[in-house]
């Protein structure tokens, strides 16, 4: 797999990454045995449809789904690989041209969080304010709460 970084800014990413078609064809056959165990098909047991059959009614779909989890995968790689951390969801863009059969060249813009480094925190002295609450404050403040917390009805005896 081919893959081009390249650093516009800071915050601003741009990859290529060209992925080879015996992948995308290794997550079709995955995808479609996915397809197969769930599918009900007139003729065949839940579960027991052969996954070439699948191809062939589904062979679209199966395509485009194979090829999103492929994108999406080598994606994730290279970004854990580059140790790049997205700040929203990439935009991915599939090149013109793509046939079925051939490689696959994807775009990916997107905005990465910024390398923060760790603060220095050896040597730090803190200081500790303290408040020595008055004897009267106190009196005052819990005479006021009770006063709020009045009931005006009788106990129960």
């Amino acid at each position: 797999m081919k893959t081009e970084f390249i650093d516009v800014s800071d915050t601003k990413k741009n990859l290529v990454v060209e992925i080879p078609s015996t992948v995308v064809d290794a997550e079709i056959d995955k995808v479609s045995r996915d397809y197969s165990r769930a599918a009900r098909i007139p003729g065949f047991r839940p579960g027991k449809v052969p996954p070439n059959l699948i191809k062939k009614m589904h062979g679209d779909a199966l395509q485009r789904d194979a090829l999103n989890g492929a994108v999406q995968e080598s994606v994730q790689q290279l970004l854990q690989e580059k140790n790049v951390r997205p700040a929203l969801q990439p935009e991915v863009e599939l090149n013109d041209g793509y046939e079925h059969g051939k490689d696959a060249e994807v775009s990916v813009r997107l905005e990465a969080l910024p390398d923060v480094p760790a603060p220095q925190i050896e040597g730090l002295k803190l200081d500790r304010l303290t408040v020595e609450a008055e004897e009267a404050a106190v009196d005052q403040q819990l005479q006021q709460l009770a006063s709020q917390s009045k009931r005006w009805e009788d106990a129960p005896k």
